[in-house]
């Protein structure tokens, strides 16, 4: 009797074991993909949620309009630059993010690290960088199929 119920005892602990180990690689994965989905990519562009009546096709910039100061005169040099491309982008000095649901707490942070960065914030096909480089901006619509 005793017995058979170590031995019951050893099955229930190795099912508990296989159950909880499933249950790491799975959040393991989870955590993964998610860091994956939400780091920077190769052209230090993050994803960001939907924002008010975006432009298909264009590339957004953030910062003050008519603005003379460093953040203004880059935003308007990547304006010129990106027209030399045939690259519609438009120069506005806000944006607002719908949510469909709140976000999480690592969503929330990474919204603000972009919008609360050195201007000007540009945003392309649902990701965005802190003052890119052109070419950075020509590379990211070239990886995200324009």
């Amino acid at each position: 009797m005793r017995l058979l119920r170590n031995i019951l005892l050893v099955c229930a602990a190795l099912v508990a074991f296989g159950l909880w180990s499933r249950q790491q690689r799975r959040v393991v994965a989870e955590r993964a993909a998610w860091e994956a989905a939400t780091s920077p990519n190769a052209n230090g562009f993050v994803p960001m949620p939907a924002w008010d009546d975006p432009p298909a096709g264009k590339v957004w910039i953030v910062a003050a309009l008519n603005c003379p100061r460093p953040a203004g005169l880059r935003a308007d040099g990547l304006v010129s630059r990106l027209a030399e491309d045939g690259i519609a982008a438009v120069r506005v000095a806000q944006v607002s993010f719908k949510f469909d649901q709140m976000p999480t707490q690592a969503e929330k942070d990474r919204i603000s690290k972009v919008m609360n960065g050195e201007l000007p914030v540009v945003f392309v096909n649902g990701r965005a960088k802190n003052n890119p480089q052109a070419s950075e901006i020509v590379a990211e619509l070239r990886a995200r199929g324009r």
